[in-house]
């Protein structure tokens, strides 16, 4: 969606709660950018690669867990800053250190603890992730 300037200020002169809720949704966005760049610093291929994972459970079960893909790996190794052959050696990596098991585009696990201690290790946070209302790891 693109808006004149002059369109949005004029808004938000008029309408204060528009204003906060736009200010709002821009520091939700400036945080999500800030910990991406410090994944990409800090974490190494396979802890981004659970990090992204864990984002896409979104919370802390017990049992058995099945996560579902939303997009091709090609797409995700972009996603994740890295070329495809690092994303398959890197997922390979994660499925040692943490007991994955990948089956095409879904991914299952006994307990997701692993994961999340592996994943947030290196992150300023904790699982579950941030940018999801809660603390936690996230990019």
């Amino acid at each position: 969606i693109s808006l004149p300037t002059n369109i949005l200020k004029s808004e938000m002169k008029k309408n204060h709660d528009f204003a906060l809720a736009f200010l709002d949704v821009m520091a939700k966005y400036r945080n999500r950018q800030d910990n991406e760049i410090e994944h990409r610093v800090i974490q190494n291929a396979p802890q981004r690669i659970g990090c992204f994972l864990l984002r896409l459970e979104k919370e802390e079960k017990d049992g058995i867990v099945r996560i579902h893909l939303p997009y091709d790996k090609t797409l995700v190794a972009a996603r994740l800053g890295m070329q495809p052959e690092t994303f398959s050696r890197a997922l390979s990596k994660l499925k040692k250190e943490t007991g994955i098991h990948v089956q095409g585009a879904y991914i299952e696990m006994d307990s997701i603890d692993p994961l999340a201690t592996y994943s947030c290790i290196a992150c300023s946070s904790e699982f579950p992730c941030s940018d999801l209302g809660k603390t936690g790891c996230s990019s």
